[in-house]
């Protein structure tokens, strides 16, 4: 099958506004990013903030990411997130709960989800995503914060590890900017 050249003017520039002269602003995804923990995360945390940007060989990303301070990230630009998170979980007792908690840094709950350990010393994963429509990136209401509860804990003792690794996504998150708000 041949291929032909069609001229950009047959196309209805307002359909696809790259092709007919146009800009690609507010049209696809914008912004990819990815951040994994670096260290293992122990019992309670409000915030978890041991996390460092993806840098593996591989690794790709678009646009200018995420940034993150004290465990709080903040979104670089308005618009609609996707946002997803998977952790790698262990317990050193047999009491079996560990919560995770997204929240805004207004302390407000945009996401919760259950990690689950039957027995001591075995493992879980625990995973979410969810869409959040961004509208002003210095509002507290739009960043955002993964809080761990290690509320199955025996005598006060945190047995809840998340792991992380400086050198591999053994707990990370995916931000994905879809489009604007």
């Amino acid at each position: 099958m041949a291929f032909s050249k069609i001229a950009a003017e047959n196309l209805g520039g307002s359909t696809l506004p790259a092709l007919a002269g146009g800009s690609l602003t507010g049209v696809g995804i914008s912004v990819a990013d990815q951040w994994r923990l670096s260290g293992n995360s122990l019992g309670d945390k409000d915030p978890i903030t041991v996390w460092e940007k993806v840098d593996s060989t591989y690794n790709g990303t678009l646009g200018t990411g995420m940034s993150v301070s004290s465990g709080i990230f903040t979104f670089p630009q308005t618009g609609i997130w996707k946002v997803e998170f998977f952790g790698w979980l262990t317990r050193t007792q047999a009491d079996d709960q560990v919560h995770f908690t997204l929240k805004n840094a207004s302390n407000n709950d945009l996401v919760h989800v259950r990690g689950q350990v039957s027995n001591a010393n075995y493992n879980s994963i625990v995973s979410f995503s969810v869409l959040l429509d961004i509208t002003d990136v210095s509002n507290n209401n739009n960043k955002i914060k993964l809080v761990m509860s290690d509320s199955g804990a025996s005598d006060g003792v945190a047995s809840a590890k998340l792991h992380g690794d400086s050198t591999q996504n053994q707990s990370a998150f995916t931000f994905t900017r879809l489009g604007d708000t």
